[in-house]
């Protein structure tokens, strides 16, 4: 259970700086 929610949250942490990353550029462009 425990290694479950890791993975979980290491794949939400992955989308959210993906997301991040895309947001900054459109903002800076």
């Amino acid at each position: 259970m425990i290694a479950r929610r890791t993975t979980v949250r290491a794949t939400l942490s992955a989308e959210g700086v993906a997301g991040i990353g895309t947001h900054m550029r459109q903002g800076r462009s």
